[in-house]
Formats: C-alpha cells, sequence, structure tokens
C-alpha cells in the first residue's frame, strides 16, 4: 500500500504554484494529500505549518514545501520519502537546485508528523528551526536535487528573495551560510546579467547599504515596502557595481557598513579539503538512500 504523503505549501503570489500542482499531481508510487496556505504573512504562515503538523494524525511523512520548488519528476516525492524511512531517522533535509544561485540550496524538508516538537518558536529570521531540532538528517549536496527552487521568478518573488538573505545576512558575520548564498547570487548575475537576479542583488545591496531597512519592508501593505520598491527602480546597479566590486568576488571598500564584511569564498578554500569529505560523504549517503 501507497504511503500517504502531507505537503504543505506555503504560498505568497509564488509564480511556480502551478507547475508545482501539476507536478505533484503527477507523483507515482506515493498517495499525496496537498495543502496549500495562502493570504498570510511568512511569520503567520510558518506557525500554520507547524500546527497542521502538530495535527497530523493520518499521513506517515509530512514534506514541507514553499510555493516556488518544484519536483523534478514523477518519483520525486516518493524518493524523499523512502530516503527519510531509510535513514531510520525522524527528518530529512535535502537541498534544492536554486536558481538564484546557480547551486544547491538547503531547502526540502521531510518530517514524520509524531516528531512535530509542541512549541515552534517561529520568527522572521528563523522560520525553519522547530524542523531542524527534530532528530535527522541533514544533507547539504547530492548528486542530483530532486526538486528545483525558484526558476523563472516574478520580479516581487525575485525581490523579496533578495530582502530575505540580506536581512538575515545582516546579523551574522562574514563567513556565514546567508553569506555565502550573497556571494553566489552575485557571481551569477555577474556571469549571466539574467533581470530577475539583478532585481535580487539589488535588493541585497539596498538592504546591507542602509540600516533603516529591516523586517517591516517585507509586507506589501507597509509604506515601507512602497518607499523600498521606489528606492530599488531608482537604483543604478550597473553604476554601484563599476565602481565597488571585483569581477572574482563581491568586494566592497571599507567604510561601507554591512558590506564590508570578507564574507568572501577565498578564505573558505583553506577548508576544502574537509568540505570535500563532507560532500562527498552526503552524496554516498544519499545515493545510498535513493538506491
Amino acid at each position: 500500500m501507497n504511503k500517504l504523503i502531507h505537503i504543505i505549501t506555503t504560498f505568497s503570489d509564488e509564480s511556480q504554484i502551478q507547475k508545482q500542482k501539476e507536478m505533484i499531481s503527477l507523483q507515482e508510487n506515493v498517495e499525496i494529500k496537498h495543502t496549500i496556505i495562502s493570504g498570510l504573512s511568512k511569520v503567520k504562515s510558518q506557525k500554520e505549518v507547524h500546527r497542521i503538523s502538530l495535527k497530523e494524525k493520518d499521513a506517515d511523512v509530512i514534506i514541507k514545501m514553499d510555493a516556488d520548488m518544484v519536483p523534478v519528476n514523477k518519483e520525486s516525492v516518493y524518493l524523499l520519502s523512502k530516503a527519510l524511512y531509510q535513514t531510520g531517522k525522524n527528518r530529512l533535509s535535502v537541498p534544492v537546485l536554486d536558481f538564484f544561485t546557480n547551486d544547491q540550496l538547503m531547502g526540502i524538508h521531510a518530517i514524520r508528523p509524531f516528531a512535530t516538537p509542541k512549541e515552534s518558536n517561529i520568527h522572521e529570521s528563523n522560520t525553519d528551526g522547530w524542523i531542524t531540532c527534530i532528530d535527522g538528517l541533514s544533507i547539504g549536496r547530492v548528486r542530483q536535487p530532486l526538486f528545483n527552487h525558484g526558476f523563472n521568478p516574478s520580479k516581487p518573488q525575485a525581490v523579496r528573495f533578495g530582502m530575505h538573505r540580506a536581512l538575515k545576512a545582516k546579523n551574522f558575520v562574514g563567513f556565514h551560510p546567508h553569506w555565502v548564498v550573497i556571494n553566489k547570487v552575485f557571481k551569477n548575475f555577474i556571469n549571466s546579467r539574467d533581470r530577475s537576479l539583478e532585481y535580487s542583488l539589488k535588493s541585497i545591496i539596498m538592504i546591507l547599504n542602509n540600516e533603516k531597512y529591516n523586517w517591516d519592508i517585507l509586507d506589501t501593505n507597509q509604506a515601507s515596502n512602497k518607499k523600498f520598491m521606489e528606492d530599488l527602480e531608482a537604483f543604478n546597479l550597473e553604476d554601484f557595481l563599476s565602481n565597488y566590486y571585483s569581477k572574482t568576488n563581491f568586494l566592497l571598500p571599507s567604510g561601507r557598513n554591512k558590506l564590508q564584511r570578507s564574507f568572501f569564498i577565498a578564505k573558505l578554500i583553506s577548508n576544502k579539503t574537509k568540505n570535500d569529505l563532507i560532500d562527498a560523504l552526503h552524496l554516498i549517503l544519499f545515493n545510498h538512500f535513493f538506491s
């Protein structure tokens, strides 16, 4: 008998929602219940995910997805659920293939419903903390991600991605993963000059260069959001980059507020051997689970 998988999606006008629903309807070897949470703020929608997970009694597995995440094939949900069971753990977190960084990015969580903690402690800068505290396994890199993330984004979506990453990074030192993601967005834009990536990068630079921007700019009902969007349109990214960046890294001169932080990949190279070993172990584990 196929296992019942409850997919919970949080939706904020992401352009990929129809594609996600289409691909979920095509999934094989599993029975799926799909709940879409919409019309709520980021924090409220994540609290609703926790509330639904806490009261779930029938599903064998819960998969938490954002609306911009799409299964790559008809067995994505089955393979992820199968891998969760093979770990013997109550949670499996795996990366998605991300449009904005052109790389793998942690994003999909599969959990056993009975393991949902009673307390969520959800806030703007950490919406998945209650999930990652569940006994489980996080795999940082795989041979072939089972889900895509953020491809063909709308303008508001691209802006929001940049907002989220910059607001999170402001509170951490330069080598935190949020800064690594920002560096990858920068490099992806330099290589592609994609219009959507331009919106994301403009949002990142504006927020990191101005202390006045905080989490309320994410609320489209706030005057601060409207002002941010006006400033975004007026901001000339090419002029800024021609004066302030290195072609190899997102390098800005000293005295530039948060952007002076040295979060460059170069200093991570010293840990390359260790990181390669960790990635290799992740690959072995993940590919074993999917075999």
